[in-house]
């Protein structure tokens, strides 16, 4: 399934699997901050520490919220903040699950093994696309966030559609918003082998023989 994203509206003359526009594609493995490698435009502002390389990520996560709803900016720094603080709740844990590589990896590693999050997002329900402020992909759901703190139109469409909707009104936002997120945006380290980083490079595809 792709999930167009970053768009405020779709184009009228283009279809929505489109390779032109900004997309993913989802199946059966949990679509997580490191699932894919960043955008090239996004990797030349990288460095090598680890608190730039996530302000990189939240700039680049924030360009794709649009000009006009600064809540949804707001949403994707609270939901870093929110994930570096579960991780440092759980550091004695996650600390021994690293012992055995003598160092490679640092507890901060695993932020990259959160949920990631795709601003503006387009579903596709009942044969059309809704939109929604924020869609998350666990492996097996699609899991909706509504900027709002009442229901919507929008919401009730999604939910109409068999989507599951979690609302976030903003006053929530100087909070822990895993607090209002399902069970499933915790402890998104735990199945994980060893923590992997989206700052690498795509592996080419190579010319058949």
């Amino acid at each position: 399934m792709q999930i167009p994203f970053g768009l405020e509206r779709l184009p009228r003359t283009t279809d929505a699997n489109d390779p032109r526009l900004p997309g993913v594609v989802v199946g059966a493995d949990k679509l997580r901050l490191n699932s894919e490698p960043l955008p090239q435009d996004a990797l030349t502002l990288a460095s090598t520490d680890h608190a730039r390389r996530v302000e990189t990520v939240i700039q680049w996560l924030s360009g794709l919220c649009g000009d006009y709803n600064p809540n949804r900016q707001r949403f994707i720094a609270a939901y870093f903040r929110s994930i570096t603080a579960h991780l440092n709740a759980y550091d004695d844990e996650l600390v021994e699950r690293l012992r055995r590589y003598d160092g490679l990896f640092l507890p901060h590693d695993w932020l990259w093994s959160a949920l990631r999050p795709l601003p503006r997002a387009w579903l596709p329900a009942d044969g059309k696309l809704l939109p929604c402020d924020f869609a998350f992909w666990d492996g097996e759901r699609l899991i909706t966030l509504e900027l709002t703190g009442q229901e919507t139109e929008r919401a009730r469409a999604l939910r109409a559609a068999g989507l599951e909707v979690r609302c976030i009104a903003a006053g929530m936002l100087d909070d822990d918003v895993l607090g209002a997120l399902p069970d499933g945006f915790r402890f998104f380290w735990r199945g994980e082998v060893v923590p992997s980083s989206p700052f690498r490079r795509p592996i080419p595809d190579l010319p058949e023989r």
